[in-house]
């Protein structure tokens, strides 16, 4: 989780106006949206970076689309980090925003392991992330498949610092209350439960 001393770099940082990091970590494939990380890169009109770590079949296309909309010098595509020692540190204290392109409704791991590292997100509205919004104080969602939506709304909150710096907070605080600890001690909890309500019944049908 991203600690005190992270989050008030972060929110200095924020308030003195700097250019927004983006990021995002994750498979460069279809499925997961990666291709439209360039398009809501090349719509903006705000001073930025994005900074994408991770490979797939979609890497040379996305590098062949930075150098043709001449985005080198702001997008830059990075080669798989060891998610310990390089990932989890880098989202701690390097990163503002996370775009999240996923067209999929699947319960991906990275909305949690984002949010516990300080890190808002903003990300297509698939069933998954609308589901974890209505409960996290977390982020914003745009309409899915619609990059330039996504791009406006980084551009609002590049003018919105306030509202970015209050989502930090919102996003670890949710993600305190579900880590693997605390969730695999609820789970426990529950199998015993329902253990004993299995017991129960037993008892009572004899």
């Amino acid at each position: 989780m991203a600690t005190s001393k992270d989050v008030r770099s972060k929110v200095r940082r924020l308030q003195s106006g700097a250019p927004l990091r983006l990021v995002y970590t994750g498979r460069l494939e279809r499925m997961k949206g990666a291709e439209h990380l360039v398009e809501v890169a090349r719509q903006l009109q705000i001073p930025f970076t994005l900074d994408i770590y991770g490979d797939g079949t979609l890497r040379t296309e996305m590098q062949d689309a930075i150098r043709r909309w001449s985005l080198n010098d702001r997008v830059r595509i990075h080669q798989p980090i060891d998610f310990s020692t390089a990932l989890i540190p880098m989202l701690r204290t390097e990163a503002d925003l996370f775009l999240c392109c996923h067209v999929q409704s699947d319960p991906s791991c990275t909305y949690l392991e984002t949010l516990g590292c300080g890190v808002p997100i903003v990300g297509y509205a698939n069933r998954a992330w609308k589901g974890l919004l209505s409960k996290a104080d977390a982020g914003w969602s745009v309409q899915l498949r619609r990059p330039a939506l996504m791009a406006k709304k980084v551009e609002e909150l590049h003018g919105s610092r306030d509202e970015l710096c209050s989502k930090i907070d919102g996003a670890i605080s949710f993600a305190r209350k579900h880590s693997f600890e605390d969730e695999f001690r609820r789970r426990v909890e529950h199998l015993v439960q329902l253990s004993a309500e299995e017991d129960t019944f037993l008892q009572a049908r004899d």
